[in-house]
């Protein structure tokens, strides 16, 4: 995956980027758990088991999205809202074999249906497309939420399956195909 991870490296710098006014996107840091704790903790909506989390299953989280920047030099990011943490979202390795990437959203309940995470996904969408030779991009959800198919669909991905074993949950499966000249 040499070649496709620098082009993603490329792509998902680990440095601070400005996605519009107010808008920008970041590096994880050990020090988001703070915020990932408000953000995630004691809410079954926020969790892929539907089963609300505690500070060691978000830790366990962070920790996965940390060992992801030193595995492949990217993923996803801090989103900053008016310079607060709202969430994360970004790319990430999805099949190293088959040189894959899945894009990813987990954003602050007070910003659903505001339309933050479909703008942070369609930038995230634009730099795959513009600066990589990826011809596809994945996405997962929950099957039991709407709000994210319908957003992954307006996207341009269509559904594809249904994986059993995504991190140990049922997850739909998505895919965006990319037309290449």
């Amino acid at each position: 995956m040499e070649e496709p991870l620098a082009k993603l490296q490329q792509a998902f710098p680990l440095e601070r980027i400005q996605i519009r006014d107010g808008l920008c996107v970041r590096p994880l840091e050990d020090q988001d758990f703070a915020g990932m704790v408000e953000l995630l903790a004691g809410d079954p909506d926020m969790s892929w088991s539907r089963k609300p989390w505690g500070p060691s299953n978000i830790r366990h989280l962070l920790d996965h999205r940390l060992s992801h920047y030193s595995l492949y030099g990217f993923g996803p990011y801090a989103v900053m809202l008016d310079d607060r943490f709202v969430g994360m979202a970004g790319a990430q390795v999805f099949d190293r074999e088959r040189q894959s990437v899945e894009l990813l959203a987990y954003i602050s309940k007070d910003q659903w249906g505001q339309g933050l995470a479909s703008e942070v996904l369609s930038w995230a969408t634009a730099r795959i497309t513009d600066m990589t030779d990826q011809s596809s991009i994945f996405a997962t959800t929950r099957p039991d939420n709407a709000r994210a198919h319908r957003m992954v669909e307006r996207l341009g991905f269509r559904q594809t399956g249904l994986d059993q074993e995504h991190y140990g949950h049922e997850a739909l499966t998505w895919e965006m195909e990319i037309e290449r000249d």
